[in-house]
């Protein structure tokens, strides 16, 4: 059932209605060495319907669009206990927002040119499989509802990963990228294999080094991945419920001076890119961190409505962001690299779920890899160690900001920043 028809057939019978579609299609395409392991079109539509009745107001989610609908709603209305109010949008108004992206795919060219990075392989003695994973993806979202408003925003993504697994008589490591963007333009995959290749063989070559404090470059895809990971503690409904670290320092210092942080969901270049949020609320840039200090938490409407003031338009089913990310310097990485000096130059690091962060008490703990860095320049690979610190020391310990702004998700990106005196233990 269409959209138009649902609101047309139930309108009568509710109080408020509001309808949001989610709609995507995609391409997977995933490449052992040169075996094609999947190539898969999709696309996938649901929808999520939120209703007032009888003075309750209801959510449900579903894949159809039916007209029974209505009677599991009403009897929700009927055993719902909660006094939450939820928030429908006003004003009568059709808005459509697309990103500029006219992407074409040509999937048998992607297959042939994955399976080619094999001849890569054979080049290299020490590289026993290459896996590489291709994906294109063009979501919608629509929101509909009986106050007379029809929005559509529309975007389009690219992913290309690389996993490579090298091996010598004494050790087999793996090592791995990914470029995340919202052009196929900006995929060279034969340069990210060579660039993962490269890095894997360093990683046979190992040092211990000594349990201490260094001074360290953070890659800029650690960064990425550590501020997907402070979600939970800008998310005001953690706030509210004392789980958050950073309850009570709005408006605090938390970070050195030359740390801002903003989103900047607007911005179609990135691949966050989102005009409202999905509980149909607006988003605008904003600055999380100014100079160092803590500017707001993230709210959505349930969490605006506890606080009556306006949702920020981080409604993401729970509170997120989308193009999060620290504003960049003027440093190249190698710049920054250089500047260390002596220190390590930390990749990546391994958690589960890829958070590392205790959202109650900010403690940082994870698994990290790298290179060791002397006289400015990378040399080996150091043995998996532990870092160790919280992340207002990790923000206030930032001593330069590079330029090489990445997105590995959606939510989040970074630039390498060089930071000192972390807390580092050897296994």
């Amino acid at each position: 059932m269409k959209i138009e028809d649902f609101i047309s057939n139930l309108k009568e019978k509710v109080e408020a209605l509001q309808v949001t579609e989610f709609k995507s299609e995609s391409v997977e395409i995933k490449v052992v060495n040169d075996n094609l392991k999947k190539s898969v079109f999709s696309d996938k539509n649901s929808y999520e319907v939120k209703a007032k009745i009888n003075g309750k107001y209801v959510k449900i989610n579903t894949e159809q669009l039916t007209p029974n609908l209505y009677e599991i709603l009403k009897q929700q209305s009927e055993i719902i206990e909660s006094n939450y109010k939820d928030n429908y949008i006003e004003n009568e108004k059709k808005l459509e927002f697309r990103n500029n992206n006219t992407n074409t795919i040509n999937i048998a060219e992607k297959i042939k040119t994955m399976i080619g990075l094999n001849q890569l392989r054979k080049t290299h003695d020490s590289i026993s499989s290459i896996t590489s994973e291709y994906e294109w993806n063009c979501s919608e979202k629509r929101i509909v509802n009986t106050n007379g408003v029809d929005l559509l925003s529309a975007k389009e993504n690219c992913a290309f990963y690389v996993s490579v697994v090298a091996k010598n008589e004494k050790d087999t490591v793996t090592f791995n990228d990914i470029v995340y963007t919202t052009s196929d333009d900006d995929i060279n995959m034969n340069q990210t294999c060579q660039n993962v290749i490269e890095n894997a063989e360093k990683f046979l070559i190992k040092e211990r080094i000594k349990t201490g404090v260094y001074n360290v470059v953070f890659s800029s895809r650690f960064m990425s991945n550590l501020l997907k990971s402070i979600m939970e503690i800008l998310s005001q409904e953690n706030v509210r419920k004392k789980l958050s670290y950073l309850e009570g320092k709005e408006q605090k210092e938390i970070a050195n001076k030359i740390v801002s942080i903003v989103e900047d969901p607007r911005n179609e270049k990135f691949p966050g890119y989102a005009y409202f949020d999905d509980e149909g609320t607006e988003t605008y840039k904003k600055l999380i961190i100014k100079d160092g200090v803590l500017q707001t938490f993230l709210y959505n409407n349930q969490e605006a409505e506890i606080k009556k003031i306006k949702s920020t338009g981080n409604g993401y089913g729970k509170i997120s962001a989308r193009n999060l990310y620290l504003i960049p310097g003027d440093k190249t990485e190698e710049e920054l690299i250089k500047k260390l000096n002596n220190g390590l130059y930390i990749t990546n690091y391994m958690s589960s779920g890829g958070v590392f962060l205790n959202a109650i008490d900010g403690k940082i703990s994870a698994p990290i890899f790298g290179f060791i860095v002397k006289e400015g320049k990378i040399t080996n690979a150091f043995e998996t160690c532990i870092l160790s610190t919280n992340i207002i020391d990790l923000l206030r310990n930032i001593k330069e900001i590079g330029n090489n702004l990445e997105f590995k998700t959606e939510i989040s990106g970074s630039p390498s920043v060089l930071a000192e005196k972390m807390s580092i233990a050897s296994n």
